[in-house]
This record gives C-alpha cells, structure tokens and sequence, in this order.
C-alpha cells in the first residue's frame, strides 16, 4: 500500500482512516470545497462508520457523496455521539490541491480494495498457549478441570521458584 503524498494528488482510487470527530469534519469540508470549486472531482465510493460498538457501512450510490459530506461537517466540534472512526474509499477524478494536514493522507487503493476488510492486514490471533497444551482434551468438564489443575501447577511452580530465590538473596546478606 503506498500513502499519497504529492500535491495535487493525481488521479485514482484512495482509502483513508479518518479519527475522531474532526479529522472526519475536516474531511468533509474538503470534499465539499473541492468539488464545489471542481464539480465531480471528488467521489466516495463507500464509506464504514464505526460506532461506540458497530459499523455502519455506506455502498456506491449516485448522492453518497453529499450525504455523507453534509453529514461529515454537522460532526464538527460533537463531543458526544460522534462515531470513533470513518473509513473511506473514493476516486480522484482530475489532479486535486490537497489538504494534507486538514483532510488526513490518503493511501491508494489497488483495483482489489472495495471496503475496510482489503486493507487490514491483521495475523491470525496467537492460540492461547492453555488451548495449545489442552488441545489433545476434548473441552467440557474434563477441560475444565485440566485447565484449572494446569494454572495451579504454573502458579505453585512460579512461586516456588521466586521463594528460592528470595531465600538465597536473605542468605547472602546474612552471610
């Protein structure tokens, strides 16, 4: 993924992330200025709201622009009930004057990227070691019981080891 960072920005598909209430206003003002200035230069694609606790995704429509712009610049100065994070997906349709310190740095979008999940590269979680050890017992209580006994063995395990070795560390400043 390559973050766009020449002025104007050419032509093209871009994502960007937007946090917080007034990075996701200034954007929207931008938008507008640009295509009021440049009627069409600017288009959203599709957009993802992240709620407090949800997503809210906006496809492809022939308005989605101005909804979600005059949406956008009603959020300015909110302090409650504003969404976390926006994420956009839009095309550049002729070189634009860009307000990288206003309107956030946007990456460019490979022919691929139709939402959020194209461009999260996340690992798989870790197994959680307990689940790796216990993988050859077969969940319900017998799991359970296993998981419970193994905790107690790292715990008595770990604080035998730290007694040892506070034990020696008193005996050599007895010494």
């Amino acid at each position: 993924m390559t973050i766009q960072r020449t002025n104007p920005v050419p032509p093209g598909r871009y994502w960007i992330d937007l946090v917080g209430p007034q990075k996701i206003g200034n954007f929207g003002a931008g938008v507008r200025g640009l295509n009021e200035a440049h009627p069409g230069i600017i288009r959203i694609i599709s957009a993802t709201r992240h709620l407090a606790n949800e997503a809210k995704d906006y496809a492809e429509s022939p308005d989605l622009t101005g909804v979600l712009v005059q949406l956008w610049e009603g959020m300015v100065g909110q302090i409650q009930d504003t969404p976390e994070r926006d994420w956009v997906l839009f095309q550049v349709t002729a070189p634009a004057m860009w307000e990288f310190d206003t309107m956030g740095t946007p990456t460019v979008a490979a022919a691929n990227v139709t939402s959020e999940a194209d461009t999260a590269q996340r690992p798989d979680p870790e197994p959680d070691i307990t689940e790796q050890i216990l993988a050859v017992t077969h969940g319900g209580i017998g799991g359970t019981i296993s998981k419970v006994v193994l905790g107690s063995v790292a715990i008595v395990t770990l604080g035998a080891v730290s007694y040892l070795v506070i034990s020696r560390v008193i005996a050599r400043r007895s010494a």
